[in-house]
This record gives C-alpha cells, structure tokens and sequence, in this order.
C-alpha cells in the first residue's frame, strides 16, 4: 500500500492534475500526470463503474496499480498522477499490465 504522502486524495489535487493537459496512452490506461512541489510522486487512481461493476474487482486493480508504483516506479521523481482505466484486467493480466505501467514510467522521464 502506498503512504499518504504518495496518494491524491481530495478533488482539487485531481483537477489540478487534469488541467495540465499531459496525458500518455496506453492499451489499458489514461495517465495525466504533472510536475509536483513535492520530493515524491503522489498518485490517483479512477477505475469507472462504466469499465467495472464489481466494487471488488475496482479494489483489485486499484491495489495492483498502487503496488506497480511502490515497487518500479522511479525514485525522484516530483510528478502528481492521476491513472484512469480504460480496460478491465484481472490476475492472468498482471505482468503485462507491469510492463505497460513501466513502459509510462519512462516516458514520464524523458
């Protein structure tokens, strides 16, 4: 699980976040991101009812992104981001959703 220091957590955070306008694609994700005040990244995370009904299925994606990004995501780096699912993924997924995440990260970077 991510700190609190690590995590979006009110409206304004996420709307100032989407007023930056950067945004990357992926197959399964949106990512917005923008540079941050902070020393650490901080991260939300928007998985629609629309894409997932289940609350416990939204959880899981929820807890698998947020552990994506305490472990691979690069040290260092002050950005807010704020991470919408565009597609559903369950546990066969897992590692490829790995490698898109990483593939994000380094475009964050360059």
């Amino acid at each position: 699980m991510l700190n609190k220091k690590n995590k979006l957590t009110s409206t304004d955070e996420f709307s100032s976040v989407f007023s930056k306008k950067k945004r990357l694609t992926s197959s399964h994700f949106f990512l917005h991101y923008s540079s941050n005040e902070y020393t650490v990244f901080r991260l939300g995370c928007i998985v629609p009812k629309k894409i997932e009904k289940r609350a416990v299925k939204r959880n899981y994606i929820k807890r698998s992104i947020s552990e994506i990004f305490q472990a691979d995501f690069p040290s260092g780096l002050a950005v807010d981001i704020v991470l919408r699912v565009k597609k559903t993924f369950d546990k066969t997924e897992f590692f490829i959703i790995k490698d898109e995440l990483k593939n994000l990260f380094l475009k964050i970077k360059a």
